[in-house]
């Protein structure tokens, strides 16, 4: 068995297929958010990812979108302007209509179980290392006497949605058997020339990890071994 992380697959449910077929029904793997908006298939890979038993699904910034937009209709009847429009300027359009044709008791059960997601995770590995894994990523901050890493609501709002983390080069001190992995950010616009066959970029001194390849444009993606630092990229 192994234990795995994907991220950002954004509608690309042929992908979504591949990497079932790279991995045992017997292995655990992580997904860090945005199964929808921006590819075809946003609102049905949302359900097929939350219905996989081996599947741990955590919010993405996207999914953050979808629950404003579908609450708004739920509680209106209609699309407010705002969180609609919010959600069709970053792709969203296809899997809000797609939603919206479901019936009115499989709308709300899906607006409720994604609105249950976990904003993130921590994995311990079979070397001992404590992984955090989120959509964003973020840094974490230490309680020196309990060891516990703080995760507030605002913190959780910054591991849907933060860029700006990406850029402190400063990796905490003691700190040294913490680790995080994430998507939101592709490694493409890290704005050092990486490329999908780069594979996940490592930074902050290795102990941050961006497995973003911008699947919705490369149809590829990145499968993150938890235990080993390996990965597998699967492609269609």
């Amino acid at each position: 068995m192994a234990t795995w992380a994907v991220s950002d697959l954004h509608g690309n449910y042929e992908l979504f297929l591949a990497i079932l077929d790279k991995v045992s029904p017997e292995d655990t793997v992580y997904f860090l958010g945005d199964a929808c908006d921006r590819g075809h298939d946003g609102y049905d890979l949302m359900k097929s990812i939350w219905e996989q038993p081996n599947w741990i699904y955590l919010m993405g910034n996207h999914e953050d979108m979808f629950i404003e937009a579908t609450t708004d209709y739920i509680n209106n009847g209609n699309w407010m302007y705002e969180t609609y429009a919010d959600a069709v300027r970053n792709g969203g359009y296809e899997t809000l209509y797609c939603w919206e044709l479901d019936s009115d008791v499989e709308r709300k059960i899906w607006r409720n179980r994604i609105a249950k997601l976990p904003m993130g995770a921590e994995y311990v590995n079979t070397n001992g290392k404590r992984i955090f894994l989120c959509h964003a990523g973020f840094t974490p901050v230490m309680n020196r006497k309990t060891q516990a890493v703080e995760m507030d609501e605002f913190n959780a709002y910054r591991m849907m949605w933060d860029r700006s983390h990406m850029y402190n080069h400063r990796w905490p001190k003691n700190m040294d058997n913490i680790y995080v992995v994430h998507g939101h950010t592709p490694i493409q616009y890290y704005g050092q020339g990486y490329t999908v066959e780069d594979g996940p970029l490592f930074y902050q001194k290795r102990h941050k990890i961006d497995i973003d390849c911008e699947s919705y444009n490369t149809n590829a993606a990145f499968v993150f071994n938890l235990d080993t630092f390996e990965y597998i990229t699967v492609r269609v």
